[in-house]
């Protein structure tokens, strides 16, 4: 079992007064530099927007809990502190016309960051969200939401809510700050998508049998598209657990966490030491990962930059400050799970050196509360709020998901992002400032310097070094003191795929429509024994400049053929009806599979 439940050794207690007696002047200075929102080199500094400066710390809105296989919510509350306050990053409220009544994004302001149409008429697609415990206010606050925006009011349709049975009652019990989490994701994906039914599973408990009961129950009701937004430290999981987030057809989205690459934010807590794996189910194969960015806009509401969400600051200055994880955006390769081939075989995969493994995450979007979104949670918060964390990013990708029209019929739809950022990059920004580890937007030199000044004792310019387990992925594992490794892309920005972004974040649905081809096999209604009968695959690609170029046949004799040719012969040993299945490999690696039947008679 993960790190996260057991006790950590004293060790960091020691390191972490000394990085706080060391590291006070350098924490000042890096905080201001890294909290003040800067234009992209290709946005002029005055179309940024400039206004009074404001403070605030990232409060975690979901406790760690206790039980080693219970999930914990990923979402963050901006929280207005004054000026000095240990850990307070500065920020400028967004434009009047992109603020809402808490001073955070509006809907209309992430809609337009994003290239959303959010009156897409999407009626088809039933977006689920999967949370626990019972929110009794949740229809009346998204429908004081939609009047606040001028978005419909809900109907009997529009939006359910069912516990982990399917049932309107009884619900679970109610819970505060449950509340806010399915607050933040039913409003969200009614922020993007005003056309989409909503159905929202509550599940009895955060432990992982309830919520894969509540996992598949929005699947069996006819969910095209399942938000999560909470997760656990990677482990093995049981068989029903793990059957649970793969529903074929069916677009399961999951937050990579909020506690940085190999949650290493938690060892800011003085007797902590992260986890060492990525958050499950984010680093599940079949679900799409979503990571989570720092948006800022420029004074007219478009996207002036995008970067990694790290609110520890370079070096973890401001996290090592206030003695206290800041959010982070998570992440990292799995130790258990394979990559899908498509993400396997995609530019800049190998580069992060997972060796075959999965690497959370696929997309990102909008996580940071620095940009979070506004709304409404009267049973938790009594009001207005601005939340973000990779709890806004999950849902605002699955309501995505559903403006490109869900899963279409694919089998697997996380290998859409992939074909579609690889044949139309400019369907998503590629973010590459940033990272998700201790050195976050630090260079590793810089990082490596800053460490060797905190441990003067050590000598030693590792992060992760500094206590029990990793920190950064570029330096190594093992705490070997190296002063500057190359940049490693498991847990920092680069140019094209890496760990804390994957592709990158969307610019409209269109990333998320179906990419994999569609197959129908023609052949004989009947045939005779011992005469050979002609199979065709009828192959319609979808993805730009892709083709089949396996084809597996099996004949439902005992026999199958291995072909790269669409068109291909079986004779028959014996008379009877047999299912022959097909499956299909393109040159994006996305796979298909059919099936049809054939009677023999003699």
């Amino acid at each position: 079992m993960s790190s996260r439940y057991r006790k950590a050794r004293p060790l960091w207690i020691v390191v972490a007064l000394v990085a706080t007696l060391l590291g006070a002047t350098a924490t000042g200075a890096a905080t201001s530099s890294a909290s003040t929102p800067q234009p992209s080199s290709s946005t002029s500094p005055a179309s940024v927007l400039k206004t009074t400066l404001h403070y605030a710390i990232n409060k975690p809105l979901c406790s760690q809990p206790a039980a080693p296989n219970a999930m914990r919510c990923f979402a963050y509350q901006r929280v207005d502190v004054g000026k000095g306050t240990p850990g307070a990053y500065a920020y400028v409220l967004p434009a009047a016309s992109s603020r809402g009544p808490s001073g955070g994004l509006t809907p209309a302001a992430l809609d337009k960051a994003y290239g959303v149409n959010p009156n897409l008429r999407r009626p088809k697609q039933l977006v689920a969200i999967v949370d626990w415990y019972d929110d009794p206010l949740a229809r009346a606050d998204l429908n004081s939401f939609d009047r606040h925006y001028g978005i419909p009011t809900e109907t009997a349709t529009s939006f359910r809510k069912v516990n982990q049975k399917g049932k309107t009652a009884p619900l679970p019990a109610p819970d505060g700050g449950s509340a806010v989490e399915i607050a933040l994701d039913i409003e969200t994906v009614r922020a993007v998508c005003h056309t989409c039914r909503i159905l929202l599973v509550e599940a009895n408990s955060p432990t992982e049998n309830d919520l894969a009961a509540a996992e598949n129950m929005a699947a069996k009701m006819g969910a095209t598209v399942i938000s999560n937004s909470w997760g656990e430290p990677e482990h093995p999981v049981s068989a029903s657990v793990l059957a649970a987030f793969k529903h074929p057809g069916v677009v399961i989205t999951a937050s990579t966490g909020d506690d940085g690459w190999y949650s290493w934010d938690y060892r800011n807590t003085p007797g902590d030491h992260g986890d060492a794996v990525p958050s499950f189910p984010a680093s599940d194969r079949y679900v799409v990962a979503v990571g989570g960015t720092t948006l800022t806009l420029a004074a007219d509401g478009s996207r002036a930059t995008e970067t990694v969400w790290n609110a520890n600051g370079p070096h973890d200055a401001t996290g090592r400050s206030r003695q206290s994880p800041m959010g982070a955006t998570g992440g990292g390769c799995s130790k258990l799970y394979a990559a899908t081939p498509w993400q396997a075989h995609y530019p800049g995969y190998a580069a992060a050196g997972c060796k075959g493994r999965r690497l959370a995450a696929d997309v990102a979007a909008v996580a940071d509360p620095q940009s979070g979104l506004d709304v409404l949670d009267r049973y938790g918060s009594g009001g207005w709020v601005t939340v973000g964390g990779t709890s806004l990013s999950a849902p605002f990708t699955a309501a995505m998901y559903a403006l490109g029209d869900g899963s279409a019929g694919a089998a697997y739809p996380s290998s859409a992002v992939y074909a579609n950022a690889q044949s139309h990059p400019s369907q998503r920004y590629d973010v590459r400032s940033g990272g998700n580890g201790y050195c976050g937007s630090d260079s590793t030199t810089a990082c490596g310097n800053a460490v060797f000044a905190l441990t003067l004792l050590f000598g030693n310019h590792n992060p992760n070094h500094l206590g029990h387990g990793v920190a950064d992925c570029s330096f190594p594992r093992d705490t070997s003191d190296v002063t500057s490794p190359p940049l490693s892309s498991e847990c920092n920005a680069v140019s094209g795929f890496d760990g804390p972004t994957g592709v990158g974040v969307p610019r409209g649905p269109d990333l998320f429509r179906r990419t994999d081809p569609t197959v129908t096999i023609g052949r004989a209604a009947t045939a005779k024994v011992r005469k050979s009968v002609t199979f065709t695959a009828r192959v319609r690609a979808t993805a730009v400049g892709a083709r089949v170029v396996t084809y597996l046949w099996s004949w439902g004799d005992g026999k199958s053929t291995r072909t790269s040719s669409a068109t291909t012969h079986h004779t028959y040993a014996h008379s009877g009806k047999f299912a022959v299945t097909l499956s299909i490999v393109d040159t994006r690696y996305q796979s298909v599979r059919t099936q049809t039947s054939i009677t023999i008679t003699r």
